[in-house]
């Protein structure tokens, strides 16, 4: 079970890990930038292997009515 504020990362690569990646995430709510933040360290995800990561700032309170997507 996941938290709010955590998503599942696949690594699919058979041979590299993600330590050359540095994701942005962002929220947005009906189509406006409300939140935004980096995933700073993803070399512990290694070859072929998936982890669950939890988003540092992803809190916020949804409006009803409004429309929100969590784009990475």
């Amino acid at each position: 079970m996941f938290s709010p504020n955590q998503i599942k990362v696949i690594n699919e690569n058979f041979f590299i890990d993600l330590s050359a990646y540095y994701p942005y995430w962002e929220i947005k709510e009906n189509g406006k930038t409300i939140k935004t933040g980096e995933i700073q360290d993803m070399s512990f995800i290694k070859a072929n292997s998936e982890e669950i990561l939890t988003l540092n700032g992803l809190t916020y309170h949804p409006v009803p009515g409004k429309e929100y997507f969590l784009n990475i």
